[in-house]
């Protein structure tokens, strides 16, 4: 959408409902960036905060999944935002990176959050669509190809882990999607020990209950 368009669009939304507390919305990074110059008067006309997928910050995963981005474009969006004074909510997909990869995956991911530091980080998790039947997504013929292995279901629970103990700014973490293994809600870096904490006592229950966690939450 045209920035005039978006900012009449938002003033007229605030006339007509006055009550309007937050006007959020959902951008890719690459529009951010595009949009960098016309963010502070966004910001201004009324919006809020926006959702932003970063996925992943390692730029080999960004490229296998073409995500169509990088980890500079990333951390650069993403500073324009919260300069422009909205808030930034960023996804992190776990597994993304696949087995191979998702020491990669954490660790650069860490360096763009880390850099950007949103407001708010929400984890989930890669979901293969057509796994289960149905129509098929490209990601599964590269696993059937060999091109990509999953991560395992204890793996992202690691990864998970990994990700509350590498934050070091304070921001809001939500991993409260279904298909995510260990649910998650609390504020960094005050409720670090508590979301570790249920992280370990999940990862130390025996492993037949681990296993029937992960078959329940194997389906969206």
């Amino acid at each position: 959408m045209p920035p005039d368009d978006f900012v009449a669009i938002t003033k007229h939304l605030y006339r007509v409902f006055p009550s309007i507390e937050r006007l959020t919305c959902y951008a890719r990074a690459q529009t951010c960036w595009m949009r960098r110059r016309d963010l502070s008067r966004m910001a201004r006309a009324g919006l809020s905060r926006l959702h932003v997928g970063l996925e992943s910050g390692d730029d080999a995963v960004l490229r296998f999944q073409r995500k169509g981005g990088s980890r500079r474009i990333m951390i650069a969006s993403g500073k324009a935002v919260r300069e422009a004074g909205i808030e930034l909510s960023h996804y992190v997909l776990l597994g993304v990176g696949g087995e191979d990869r998702w020491r990669e995956h954490v660790e650069q991911t860490l360096v763009a959050l880390n850099a950007t530091q949103p407001e708010f980080v929400r984890f989930r998790r890669l979901w293969i669509f057509g796994e289960e039947g149905g129509p098929a997504c490209p990601l599964l013929e590269d696993v059937r190809a060999g091109r990509f292995r999953p991560q395992h279901p204890e793996g992202t629970v690691l990864e998970l882990r990994a990700f509350i103990a590498g934050i070091d700014f304070p921001t809001e973490i939500e991993a409260i999607h279904h298909n995510v293994y260990v649910q998650l809600k609390g504020r960094l870096p005050g409720g670090r020990e508590r979301m570790l904490a249920k992280i370990d006592a999940f990862l130390a229950r025996p492993e037949e209950e681990r296993r029937a966690r992960y078959v329940d939450r194997s389906v969206i």
